[in-house]
């Protein structure tokens, strides 16, 4: 891979093409839901308990999986060949 990486330097730099933006917009859709989803819940969860420390862990742990989720949607669309 290193030697692959450093062969298409000027690759690396190119700009997204259309496949790649299409994917890269999906994706970070599909993983708003994602972060909406377990957010919403946190807010709930806050409501009810009033802890605001785990209202923070909560929606950081959103964050977290919305990243995470971007991530294998990215791949799955690259491997359907979207």
């Amino acid at each position: 891979m290193t030697v692959l990486a450093g062969s298409a330097a000027r690759e690396a730099n190119a700009p997204a093409d259309e496949r790649e933006k299409i994917i890269a917009d999906k994706a970070g859709n599909w993983s708003g839901y994602v972060l909406a989803l377990p957010a919403l819940g946190a807010l709930w969860h806050y409501s009810v308990s009033m802890d605001g420390n785990m209202l923070f862990h909560l929606i950081f742990l959103s964050l977290m999986l919305s990243q995470i989720s971007e991530y294998v949607f990215q791949i799955f669309l690259y491997r359907r060949g979207v």
